[in-house]
């Protein structure tokens, strides 16, 4: 798809994300879009009530927040594999900006600013 296309739309945890390791150094401008929480069932729901010892901020970033970003984590790391590759990252959602999120990027990625009008936008596609 890479050959013949400008975008490539990939879902964290599908089936079609598992092949995102033979991207590294091919892909150098990249989107995340939202932080991809896990879906509200009993599941959730349950470990949810096995932390009834956390606060309910603490019991949200363990069964929520902490494993949606370990997939964000785990992807940004398979599209850059090698030295000298390297690739710029939007994270597109106000979520991104809160301190709880941010603190669970890998140190890495944490040199971010934030873009906050359609010309910072521009600029950062256009690589400013």
């Amino acid at each position: 798809a890479l050959l013949n296309m400008d975008t490539l739309f990939l879902v964290l945890g599908s089936s079609f994300s598992e092949s995102i390791d033979m991207l590294g150094g091919r892909v150098t401008t990249v989107m995340i879009v939202g932080p991809a929480l896990p879906e509200v069932n009993a599941i959730q729901r349950a470990k949810m009530e096995e932390c009834d010892y956390l606060s309910r901020a603490e019991v949200f970033l363990k069964v929520y927040q902490a494993p949606a970003m370990i997939k964000i984590n785990q992807a940004l790391g398979r599209l850059v594999r090698a030295p000298g590759q390297q690739a710029r990252v939007l994270l597109h959602c106000k979520r991104f900006a809160q301190q709880s999120y941010t603190n669970l990027l890998a140190e890495e990625y944490r040199q971010a600013y934030e873009i906050k009008s359609e010309e910072g936008l521009l600029n950062w596609h256009q690589g400013k």
